[in-house]
């Protein structure tokens, strides 16, 4: 995609290691990644606690597998 970088970004994406960003992945007994994401915990949120779920994705061939919901749960879970 050809986006203005202002559009790629945002002051939660730096820096990219920092307390409160959790970064989880399924991995199969082969070693593939299947599905992973990232969990940006925002303690100090001006409305109370949140959380953000952010750049999340799941391997074209475990779509419909379930992965990715098992993944959303633990994070869920982690929030």
């Amino acid at each position: 995609f050809d986006l203005p970088r202002t559009c790629t970004t945002s002051e939660l994406d730096t820096p990219r290691q920092r307390e409160g960003v959790l970064h989880r992945s399924v991995i199969d007994a082969e070693g593939r990644v299947l599905a992973c994401g990232r969990l940006d915990l925002q303690p100090g949120h001006r409305d109370g606690p949140s959380a953000q779920l952010r750049y999340f994705g799941v391997s074209p061939t475990s779509r419909g597998s379930g992965v990715g919901q098992m993944l959303v749960r633990h994070l869920e879970e982690e929030a």
